[in-house]
């Protein structure tokens, strides 16, 4: 049989195998290839243009090596590449970006498009004809797309995440529950890829971590997926890398202003049909934000020609009173925000919309849920947790992502009226 190999710019040549061959060729995996991996970070950051299709078979590598490294078995070492390649097959345009949005309005993610494509609920290419589907194809090499799907969903089922909306979904067993940590964890594939490829791409050096010493150090005992004490120091490494990214990078203001604007030109006309968007690309849902014409193509303009509202009004969590706190807590509901924009909006004489109210707290979770925990086991010949052996799991865990707790936002020239009125509605 004639080996097929990719070559990637952050792993090397890949060499893939006829199962991960037939995923790659799927409409559903070829969608990925027209949706970037960092949304409009690009706007900030210009050579941010990889996308979620090189991330998918860069998680696939890592976790192919994870498992080659652990002994892990021929079956398990193929369930956890297709898992590590489909992992992130629902995802909607511009990744994260509208992520909140969807989840407001449908109380659904991503991850419940990704385990309804891999189960074969849910056709996210309808317009395709007839094909082999994925459920078809992982079932044809011998695995199960139910199991596949567990394993993309089980670690946000478990007791360390911060996942709000899985609290009313029934726990599924896992057998093994270190297959499932090799793909989602405090320290597993999907992450090592992520950061090493965003790093790269947007230019920054804060994603860099030791892969070759995490590899060599991950063990699996007594059921768990855990590190050994020699590799304590590239652990502390990869978590320090992931709090730098989250803030310079991933929340970046002008990043999070971007999506902002996306996000309520999106949400002006699809409150009622949101679904839809999970059978776009990045390009369709501007065509369709343009095609609607008003709020929503004005917000695609100024995106498509850089043409970003401006920080009006900011406050650090450093810098908030108790009584703000709880101001800030009773409008970080979808609905109580987009009734203080429009009363900001209001006040200042603006248009509907042109004054935006960000709180990234909860968005942070749920496109991170991972992002303050820290307690990856680690093997001494015993069980420890990593803060046993350094200070800087706790530290990472009270470092706030990103340092302000809101801001407004809306264009330069309306910043001072909008930051004055902004004080005064956000806090009263």
């Amino acid at each position: 049989m004639e080996r097929i190999f990719i070559q990637d710019t952050i792993h090397g040549t890949i060499e893939i195998s006829p199962l991960i061959s037939d995923l790659l060729a799927s409409p559903e995996m070829q969608r990925l290839a027209h949706i970037k991996q960092l949304g409009l970070a690009y706007l900030t950051f210009p050579s941010a243009n990889h996308t979620r299709f090189e991330h998918s078979l860069g998680t696939h590598y890592v976790a192919s090596t994870i498992a080659r490294e652990v002994g892990l078995s021929s079956e398990e070492k193929d369930l956890l590449a297709a898992t590590g390649l489909l992992h992130d097959v629902g995802h909607l345009p511009f990744s994260h970006t509208l992520e909140y949005a969807f989840y407001s309005i449908l109380k659904k993610t991503h991850m419940d498009i990704t385990k309804r494509i891999i189960e074969g609920t849910y056709d996210i290419t309808p317009d395709c004809g007839e094909r082999e589907r994925i459920p078809e194809i992982l079932e044809r090499n011998g695995l199960s797309p139910a199991t596949v799907a567990r394993l993309v969903l089980a670690p946000l089922r478990s007791e360390w995440t911060l996942s709000p909306w899985m609290d009313d979904e029934k726990e599924e067993e896992i057998p093994n529950p270190y297959l499932s940590q090799i793909i989602h964890s405090e320290a597993d594939a999907d992450q090592i890829d992520y950061l090493l490829r965003d790093a790269y791409f947007t230019g920054v050096s804060h994603g860099t971590i030791d892969r070759e010493r995490l590899f060599k150090t991950f063990r699996i005992h007594n059921g768990e997926f855990v590190i050994d004490k020699k590799g304590v120091y590239a652990m502390e490494g990869m978590l320090i890398a992931r709090s730098l990214m989250y803030s310079s990078v991933y929340f970046h203001h002008a990043v999070r202003i971007a999506e902002t604007m996306l996000s309520r030109g999106v949400e002006s006309i699809l409150s009622f049909e949101m679904q839809a968007l999970g059978n776009m690309t990045d390009a369709e849902l501007f065509c369709f934000l343009q095609k609607a014409g008003g709020y929503p193509a004005e917000m695609a303009c100024a995106l498509k020609y850089r043409r970003l509202f401006k920080r009006a009004y900011v406050k650090k969590l450093s810098e908030l009173i108790e009584e703000e706190k709880k101001a800030l807590l009773e409008i970080t509901s979808y609905d109580r925000k987009r009734k203080v924009e429009e009363e900001i909006c209001l006040k200042a004489n603006l248009k509907r919309g042109y004054a935006l109210v960000d709180i990234p707290a909860p968005e942070l979770l749920l496109s991170e849920p991972r992002i303050h925990k820290t307690g990856i086991n680690v093997y001494d010949e015993k069980i420890n947790s990593l803060s046993y052996y350094t200070p800087i799991a706790r530290a990472l865990q009270r470092r706030n992502i990103p340092d302000w707790a809101v801001m407004v936002c809306c264009r330069e020239e309306s910043k001072e009226d909008v930051a004055r009125i902004a004080e005064k509605i956000l806090f009263r």
